[in-house]
């Protein structure tokens, strides 16, 4: 047995019933008692009993310092039942992501972010119905105004599914911020790969942004996110279980990310 836990090192585990139906939840078979975090020096180390949990490239999961819940939350997914399935640790993915990544990669990965500024959908202004107008001047407006106070931004509103063209000004500017360059608002590697979760979740790297920077709560951020969805419930009194499923999921990742980037010290 391998002397330490990854996130992706352990074979999934198959039932006979898998076996015949959908492709398997990779999972990964308890063998450890207890999760925990052992402090070293200015460090936190998430550990499986006596053993170090390990990135998919191997490193120990580590958080600096100021991460002393965030590391206890980390630990926290890992004390689940016998069987762990791996998109129940979406904390633990976000960790290993940021120490594994290396700078081509991120360099790679910004230029997709920065793609979802050109179709972000807060962003995506529509005229009508007025229901929908309110609530995009409500929740898309007051993120605007945040891009433009915190990185000097004045984004592009559109009213096309196309998206809207953002000035190379602007995508240089925020570009700077995602590979940790921008001056006094440099993404952290931590904090680089909260941003690409929360974006590719929500569609919008403005909500990505906001919601790692601390100023939009979980909530402000699904009702931002999920906009459309709200004037759909309003209009046909109803709700797809897929839509329902998406906003408590979206919720999740982001009181996730929240209160695993809250600095203790």
């Amino acid at each position: 047995m391998s002397t330490a836990a990854s996130v992706s090192s352990t074979p999934p585990v198959v039932s006979p019933q898998e076996k015949t139906g959908p492709p398997p939840v990779p999972t990964i078979k308890r063998f450890w008692k207890h999760a925990t975090v052992k402090q070293v020096d200015d460090t936190w180390h998430v550990m499986l009993d006596s053993r170090p949990l390990k990135t998919p490239k191997g490193k120990p999961c580590i958080l600096e310092r100021p991460y002393r819940l965030g590391a206890h939350l980390v630990a926290g997914e890992w004390e689940g039942g016998k069987i762990i399935r791996q998109h129940s640790l979406p904390l633990t993915s976000i960790v290993c992501r940021s120490l594994d990544m290396e700078a081509p990669e991120r360099k790679e990965v910004t230029e997709q972010l920065l793609a979802f500024l050109d179709t972000d959908s807060v962003l995506h202004f529509q005229e009508y119905p007025e229901h929908m107008v309110r609530l995009q001047e409500e929740h898309f407006t007051p993120l605007l105004q945040w891009m433009e106070a915190t990185y000097g931004v004045s984004l592009v509103r559109g009213g096309s599914i196309l998206g809207s063209r953002q000035t190379p000004e602007t995508r240089e500017l925020i570009r700077q911020v995602l590979l940790g360059s921008g001056k006094d608002k440099g993404l952290s590697a931590l904090e680089f790969s909260a941003v690409e979760r929360i974006t590719r979740l929500s569609k919008s790297l403005t909500l990505g942004l906001a919601t790692v920077q601390g100023s939009l709560s979980s909530k402000a951020g699904v009702e931002a996110s999920l906009v459309e969805q709200t004037v759909q419930l309003v209009n046909w009194q109803e709700i797809e279980e897929g839509h329902t499923m998406e906003r408590a999921n979206l919720r999740h990742h982001l009181g996730g990310v929240r209160s695993l980037l809250v600095q203790n010290d």
